[in-house]
C-alpha cells in the first residue's frame, strides 16, 4: 500500500488598527483640554473582530504622569504595549498588541529612533511564520516627501532585521511642494 502524505497548516488571520490621536487623544484640536480618547476607543474597536495590534501615532504626553494615558488605553483594549520609544518632536507613535492571540513580544528595537522626527520601535513576535514577525506604528516626516521616504527606508531596514515578515503601519503623508493646500474634499 503507498504511503500518503497529509500536510496541516495552521492559518492564523491577524487584524491591525492604526489611528493617529492627535494631541494623545486628551486635547482638542485648539489645544484646550478634552478627553477625546473615549470616542477613539470606539472608533478602535469598532471593527468586525478585535484588533490583535494597535498601532497609534501622536500619543503625546501617554510617558508622563506615570505614562497613565497609556496605562488606561491598555486596561480599556485589555491589550498589552511595547515600550514608547523615544521622540524628538514628543508625538509618539505607540504599539498594543493582544497576548492572547500573538503571544508575548521576542525582541524590541528603538535603537535607531532618533534618526526620525516622532521616533519608532520594531517588535518581534513568534506568530508561528517561520521567522518573527515585525510590527512597527509609525508617523512619517510630514514637512518632506525625501525625508519621509528616508524615514520609511529606515524602519524598514530596522524591520527586516527580525527576517522577511513585516507589518508596517501609521501616519504617512506629508504636506505637498509649493503647492496650495490639497483639495481634502477630493480625497
Amino acid at each position: 500500500m503507498p504511503s500518503q502524505l497529509y500536510c496541516y497548516t495552521k492559518v492564523m488571520i491577524l487584524s491591525f488598527v492604526s489611528q493617529n490621536l492627535e494631541y494623545g487623544g486628551l486635547r482638542n484640536s485648539a489645544g484646550e483640554q478634552e478627553d477625546r480618547w473615549p470616542e477613539l476607543l470606539k472608533r478602535v474597536t469598532s471593527g468586525a473582530q478585535s484588533p490583535d495590534f494597535v498601532l497609534v501615532q501622536e500619543a503625546e504626553n501617554w510617558d508622563k504622569y506615570s505614562h497613565k494615558a497609556l496605562a488606561r488605553a491598555m486596561s480599556d483594549l485589555k491589550m498589552g504595549s511595547l515600550p514608547l520609544p523615544p521622540s524628538t518632536s514628543g508625538n509618539l507613535p505607540g504599539l498594543l498588541y493582544r497576548p492572547e492571540t500573538v503571544g508575548q513580544w521576542k525582541g524590541w528595537n528603538a535603537e535607531y529612533s532618533g534618526h526620525t522626527v516622532h521616533g519608532f520601535g520594531v517588535a518581534a513576535f513568534d506568530v508561528g511564520l517561520p521567522a518573527p514577525l515585525s510590527v512597527a506604528s509609525i508617523h512619517l516626516n510630514f514637512f518632506s516627501a525625501d525625508l519621509a521616504v528616508e524615514e520609511a527606508a529606515l524602519v524598514l531596514n530596522r524591520a527586516y532585521s527580525y527576517g522577511p515578515f513585516a507589518v508596517i503601519g501609521g501616519d504617512m503623508n506629508y504636506q505637498p511642494r509649493k503647492d496650495p493646500d490639497p483639495d481634502f474634499t477630493k480625497m
